[in-house]
């Protein structure tokens, strides 16, 4: 479970029939609790890959509470890839 202000990856494996793929186009949304939006694609310098079909993006969230988040791609024939989740951030103790 993520700590606020600690570091937090959020990871996708990007896959079509079960197959890996690279994607030529992939976002990550991340919605704070009080529903600002952060965005993140493969030009960012936060979005790593380090391998086939797997992407993500660490971040330091700074607000406790639900954070909701959406990975969306297209691979090279076109097809869209979609993947939604939500993680806890609780306080320090």
């Amino acid at each position: 479970m993520p700590y606020i202000y600690a570091s937090t990856r959020v990871t996708n494996t990007f896959a079509y029939d079960d197959v890996p793929f690279d994607p030529i186009r992939a976002e990550l949304t991340l919605i704070d609790p009080n529903g600002k939006r952060y965005t993140y694609d493969l030009s960012s310098p936060e979005m790593e890959h380090p391998g086939l079909g797997s992407l993500y993006v660490e971040f330091k969230p700074d607000v406790v509470g639900k954070w909701l988040y959406a990975w969306s791609g297209t691979n090279i024939s076109g097809d869209e890839y979609y993947d939604t989740g939500s993680m806890m951030v609780k306080g320090r103790l």
